[in-house]
């Protein structure tokens, strides 16, 4: 029980040690690519905010290498200091203690899937609503369903912007001088041309003291300047598993394509299995190839194997759309492809 406690604790606080250590990388990577964006309405301030607030998420997309650097360096401080040779000259077999490393691994794990299901969404998208606040001198608002736009004494809310820079799905609300709701209006989609936006597909309701008259429109021009940048749906990955669930149902019943956001819920999803995974493919290197090297050749081949789950975690997934895969199957595509190289590298090590 002792040894139990003593790996334990060994691999937790080397992964607690790896978390300080990438929560300062990313605080700093995050601050320089905002210092483009400072200026007149974005200030250092609010910047050292969104990228604080920011944080927590980013270290859960890449929690799985923190694991996989955690378990290679704890374990292989037990293995460079040969405590790992007596306990298994002691009778301590390999397996279990690969169990008692995924027992601690496994309790981070749930703590951090937790957070990064919870509380980092939340921040997240509060952060990211504060900066679209700042930047656009408080012309735009950022919510689930999309960007709420003010032009004068017209509201608008667009839920989608196409790589073209065309408009989908738009809601705009016409106040008078006393803010009295005169029209509420929904088009189907809106395309820049020239100085305007031509509304196409629109249903106009007009409010009157005792009724409200409905007029169909194929186009329309309206006057909507705003600075484009700061025109965005919800980033998906900012989201929690329930918001995420929420929106893909409603681009679903407005006949918009989901895989992509499908496969984001599933990613989301099987997180915890691949941080678990990227654990298990760890465990082996320390009992094999990497028992006897030094600790600066165990961090390189840490770093490159969770460089490569990274890369293909972010690329197999999409790929596979492109042929038609079910999000789940292309979510699961990375973590199954680690695990068989895991139990490799188990079966090798016998």
């Amino acid at each position: 029980m002792k040894l139990f406690f003593y790996i334990n604790r060994t691999v937790a606080n080397t992964i607690i040690l790896l978390i300080v250590v990438f929560l300062g990388i990313l605080a700093i990577v995050n601050f320089l690519g905002e210092m483009s964006d400072l200026g007149k309405n974005y200030a250092f301030v609010q910047a050292i905010q969104y990228v604080l607030f920011y944080l927590p998420i980013s270290l859960y997309q890449l929690f799985p290498t923190v694991i996989l650097l955690g378990i290679l360096i704890g374990l292989g401080t037990l293995a460079s200091h040969n405590e790992l040779t007596v306990m298994r000259a002691a009778g301590v077999a390999s397996a279990r203690i690969a169990i008692w490393v995924l027992s601690a691994s496994f309790l981070l794990i749930l703590i951090m899937s937790f957070i990064g299901e919870d509380w980092a969404p939340k921040l997240a998208t509060y952060a990211e609503n504060q900066r679209l606040i700042a930047q656009s001198g408080g012309q735009a608002v950022q919510t689930q369903r999309g960007v709420w736009l003010r032009d004068g004494s017209n509201f608008y809310t667009i839920h989608e912007v196409t790589a073209d820079k065309k408009l989908i799905g738009i809601t705009r609300y016409e106040f008078n001088d006393h803010y009295e709701l005169l029209s509420a209006s929904k088009a189907q989609s809106a395309q820049l041309v020239g100085d305007n936006w031509v509304f196409s597909n629109v249903v106009v309701s007009h409010l009157n003291a005792i009724s409200v008259d409905l007029e169909k429109l194929p186009q329309v021009v309206w006057p909507l300047h705003f600075n484009f940048r700061v025109l965005s749906a919800p980033n998906p990955l900012n989201m929690t598993l329930v918001q995420l669930d929420e929106q893909i149902n409603y681009e679903k019943r407005n006949g918009l394509n989901t895989q992509s956001e499908e496969l984001v819920f599933w990613l989301r999803v099987f997180q915890p299995l691949s941080t678990l995974v990227m654990a298990l493919v760890a465990i082996p290197f320390i009992f094999g190839p990497l028992r006897n090297v030094g600790m600066g050749l165990r961090l390189l081949s840490g770093i490159m194997v969770g460089l490569v789950f990274f890369i293909a975690n972010k690329f197999l997934g999409p790929f596979s759309l492109v042929y038609q895969v079910p999000p789940l199957i292309a979510a699961l595509i990375t973590p199954v492809l680690f695990f068989c190289f895991a139990l490799f590298l188990f079966w090798r090590k016998k």
